[in-house]
């Protein structure tokens, strides 16, 4: 089935059930966050609680990478909706006939989120194999666009609707409302049509070891394929180079700006206006093409000034610089982002998406913990020098970011074009 629209049915019927859903995913957070503070008051609990919901997701990914090459992934989409439906809403019946009982609230939170972790490792590399096969070639950027756009705008509204509804509704309705919307998702996801896609061995019945074995294989393809080993290694690296400016973002604001009253409030504008950065990027993607050497040259200035973005930051001391900076380094990262993701969804094979994207979450995301857990101790080892850390972070991505245009691997990754037999040629 090849199709010529952006906004056909198929498509329309993805975006429109994620975007609801992930809605419904803010709902959920909200709720989460004020009910381990509620019933706990742990800040140490609050941060197991997410750790417990990475590590699946990071573990399973290879595996869940698998099962979208092997299985349909139109299936994997339905079945973890509504797993994730269930799963919400069965602490909201929890929170609601049990409010005072919370031991059964702390087990049941961890419980859900070891189950939403590992639903996210198999959910997140179907719907990222599934969307080259539900768009023309020449839409996969807006198509991408329209996805990330639809993650920024729900990130600016959702936090705010749903914390007046948390104090209308209380958390049991709310998550209510968050287990209602992932089955809305999965009911419109049964309307889809994704056709079929064949491997080699997709007959041959399942067992681990033919998982342990198609893992390896979606490894050694993403080695064996030029500039893809450099691309994950370049990303793990940004990944966990950027996540201490996440971190230490509440410590910039109230500490270094010097906010001190309201500063959760100005915390979430500036996490706002990052998000209006990237959907700018998002726009800029969609509606601006380059190919042959002009890819490389924008994708190596996007990068560039992410890196001055964030070297800046470390300098100037008003919020209304750093707000300036933030939305540039969105727009810029919002941008890099579409065109990396389209680059890899047109480039791997159709019947290896689903380990390969698999494991690039896993590969890229590795790092992350590492990084969380070091950010606060070596901060503290710098005498908590917001200038020291986030000038040598755009330092460091500055070098990261100059391996584009030097290292001949990563120049032909960027400058493949979906449709070519070939993208060596393009550099003579």
């Amino acid at each position: 089935m090849y199709r010529t629209h952006l906004w056909n049915k198929d498509f329309f019927l993805l975006w429109q059930g994620q975007f609801i859903s992930l809605f419904g995913t803010q709902a959920f957070m909200i709720a989460i966050v004020f009910t381990v503070k509620d019933t706990t008051e742990s800040p140490t609990l609050m941060g197991l609680l997410m750790m417990t919901y990475t590590i699946p997701t990071l573990l399973a990914g290879p595996i869940g990478g698998v099962f979208a090459d092997h299985y349909s992934r139109k299936n994997i989409l339905i079945s973890c909706d509504i797993i994730s439906g269930l799963c919400v809403g069965s602490l909201a019946l929890i929170l609601y006939s049990q409010p005072d009982n919370h031991l059964l609230i702390t087990i049941w939170l961890f419980i859900i989120a070891i189950i939403l972790g590992t639903v996210s490792a198999f959910f997140r590399p179907a719907i990222s194999a599934c969307m080259p096969d539900l768009v023309p070639d020449d839409k996969l950027d807006a198509a991408n666009s329209i996805s990330q756009a639809s993650i920024q705008s729900t990130n600016l509204l959702g936090p705010p609707a749903s914390g007046m509804l948390y104090s209308l509704l209380g958390a049991p309705l709310l998550l209510l409302i968050d287990a209602i919307t992932y089955l809305f998702s999965a009911i419109s996801e049964c309307f889809i049509t994704i056709l079929p896609h064949k491997s080699k061995d997709n007959t041959e019945p399942a067992s681990l070891k033919k998982f342990i074995r198609d893992s390896k294989a979606g490894f050694h393809y993403l080695v064996q394929q030029t500039g893809m080993k450099e691309f994950t290694i370049m990303m793990a690296l940004l990944n966990f180079f950027v996540i201490p400016c996440t971190v230490l973002l509440p410590f910039y604001i109230e500490d270094y700006l010097g906010i001190q009253e309201d500063s959760a409030t100005w915390y979430g504008y500036m996490i706002a206006i990052f998000g209006i950065g990237a959907m700018l990027g998002y726009l800029l993607a969609a509606l601006f093409k380059f190919t042959g050497k002009q890819k490389i040259w924008v994708l190596t200035t996007t990068f560039t000034i992410i890196s001055i973005g964030i070297a800046m930051a470390g300098m100037v001391h008003t919020y209304t610089h750093a707000a300036i900076l933030m939305m540039i380094i969105g727009a810029c990262a919002g941008y890099f982002s579409v065109i990396t993701m389209t680059i890899l969804q047109q480039r791997v094979e159709k019947q290896m998406r689903g380990r390969v994207f698999g494991l690039l979450g896993t590969l890229t995301g590795a790092l992350s913990p590492i990084a969380m857990g070091l950010s606060g101790i070596v901060f503290d080892l710098l005498d908590r020098s917001i200038p020291t850390v986030y000038i040598s972070i755009g330092v460091i991505l500055a070098l990261l970011g100059s391996s584009i245009m030097l290292n001949k691997n990563y120049r032909e990754f960027f400058l493949y074009e979906a449709g070519s037999a070939s993208v060596a040629n393009k550099e003579n």
